[in-house]
């Protein structure tokens, strides 16, 4: 994933979180900023993960749990789709 999205000039951010078990690990820099928790295939979160991730997002936060090469597909398409549309801005 950080690969890919490096290509597109997408920076992330590994994150390490002092007492807070199960936040998310990646801050992905694009609009707004997305919040992705990494998985392995078909891996699903842990319940303190579930709770972290819910909370993030009841505060506005955008969360996103990634465990296979499709969802992260997807998400550098939308981010290059983004990145595109702010470079036509006038």
């Amino acid at each position: 994933m950080i690969s890919k999205l490096q290509r597109i000039g997408v920076s992330t951010r590994k994150v390490k979180w002092i007492g807070r078990d199960g936040a998310p690990d990646r801050l992905i820099l694009t609009q707004g900023g997305i919040w992705a928790e990494l998985k392995a295939l078909g891996q699903k979160p842990r319940p303190s993960q579930v709770r972290e991730h819910n909370e993030m997002r009841e505060a506005g936060f955008r969360v996103l749990v990634i465990d296979s090469i499709e969802q992260i597909d997807n998400l550098v398409k939308e981010c290059e789709k983004n990145l595109n549309h702010e470079n036509t801005k006038i």
